[in-house]
């Protein structure tokens, strides 16, 4: 594998990105009041509508702790937080240590459990004055929402959907908090989901997959919710197990970890984990529900895949940069694109520090990414999301230990 040194960059820019206030701030100290010192320090000058708190899961048991410090220093704003899988910036990814980002944000919305969550989210959230409807997918004129959910209880795409139609003329953007841990809503009460608006004239969003189609597609002649029986009128499990070339075949357990169902979708292709087999029916389950006559193919999760995309990722983003200010924005992640499927720590937080150094792109790891990408939202599994604001104003920052990986 090349060095992540060897990445390329466009000389030309493409077109250039409005300005954006986005500056998000990070600390890696451990104590409750040093990290909120220098949070706050990190986004001295910022706009002071609202901030966005997140924090990996070490923080779990101090979140409270942390909000508390910095709601003494920020009284009249508010204060969203959430726990995620993973940071990344600086060339590296904070995940078993504490760390926090600390991001200012236009409005804040959240949703307590019980409620309407659509409803509670676009409330916090101002409709913008120049909407462009529904179907507007990666731009937006109002800037961009950024969802976070708890990946257990939520349906995801749906609370996604019905935010976007509720708040036409943004884009928007999401990944899962960290399963089990806490989200914090403005007032400081538990959370189901949280929405923050990121101000930014005209936001892109685009998306790099990791897995690769390996079959055809075969039509579905019988279906049970999410139970796939029959494809092409054979039994589905038979049908995969020939998808599933070498070991992979004789060991149905593991070929669900390692291959995915793709189905067609408007623009290309959507792609949808494997929950599960029966041998004694011979039936596969998906992680969606399945209706007879609709198109199946199967992909492989595939790091060649994976890395060959998002370096094309970069170097299209790349095209935005110029020789003017750095871009800013966010790289929302799932969490299944770690170490062990790259076979390297860091790769994309060095891939990220290559394209977009100083901190000006924030990477962060979650479950179930999920994007409304030239139409309406969905999910994105085993993909990643980068959502560019515009470029960064330079501020004062601390110094962030930065390596690069080499394969």
């Amino acid at each position: 594998m090349e060095s992540v040194s060897s990445l390329p960059m466009s000389a030309e820019p493409a077109r250039w990105l409005p300005p954006s206030p986005f500056q998000p701030a990070l600390s890696e100290q451990a104590e409750p009041a040093p990290a909120a010192a220098e949070l706050l320090a990190g986004v001295d000058g910022a706009p002071r509508q609202g901030f966005l708190l997140l924090a990996t899961p070490a923080w779990s048991g101090g979140l409270a702790a942390l909000r508390e410090a910095l709601g003494r220093e920020l009284p009249s704003s508010a204060l969203g937080a959430v726990i995620v899988d993973g940071l990344l910036a600086g060339g590296r990814e904070r995940a078993g240590q504490r760390a926090a980002a600390l991001l200012p944000v236009a409005a804040l919305g959240s949703s307590e459990e019980g409620g309407d969550p659509a409803a509670d989210l676009a409330s916090g959230l101002p409709t913008p004055e120049t909407g462009s409807g529904p179907g507007k997918g990666t731009g937006g004129q109002g800037g961009l929402a950024l969802l976070f959910f708890d990946p257990i209880a939520a349906d995801a795409e749906r609370l996604a959907r019905r935010l976007w139609e509720q708040r036409p003329g943004l884009a928007l953007a999401g990944v899962g908090a960290a399963p089990g841990a806490p989200l914090v809503g403005e007032t400081g009460h538990p959370a189901t989901a949280l929405a923050a608006l990121l101000p930014a004239a005209t936001p892109r969003l685009e998306a790099t997959r990791a897995c690769r189609r390996v079959t055809g597609f075969h039509r579905v002649t019988s279906a049970r919710g999410h139970w796939v029986l029959r494809l092409d009128g054979r039994p589905a499990l038979d049908v995969f197990r020939s998808a599933a070339a070498g070991r992979l075949a004789a060991d149905p357990r593991r070929a669900v970890r390692h291959l995915v169902a793709i189905l067609p979708a408007a623009g290309g292709e959507q792609v949808r984990e494997l929950a599960g087999y029966c041998d004694r029916r011979r039936a596969l389950c998906l992680g969606t529900p399945v209706a007879r006559g609709e198109r199946i193919g199967f992909g492989l999760r595939d790091p060649a895949t994976a890395l060959g995309d998002l370096r094309a990722l970069l170097e299209r983003a790349s095209g935005l940069r110029g020789p003017g200010p750095r871009p800013a924005g966010l790289y929302l992640t799932c969490r299944a694109r770690d170490a062990a499927f790259f076979g390297l720590e860091d790769l994309e937080a060095a891939y990220l520090d290559r394209a977009f150094p100083d901190l000006a792109v924030l990477g962060i790891r979650g479950p179930s990414p999920i994007a409304a990408l030239g139409a309406a939202p969905s999910r994105l599994p085993h993909a990643g999301v980068l959502a560019l604001l515009g470029p960064a104003r330079d501020a004062a920052r601390g110094p962030v230990e930065c390596r690069q990986a080499s394969g």
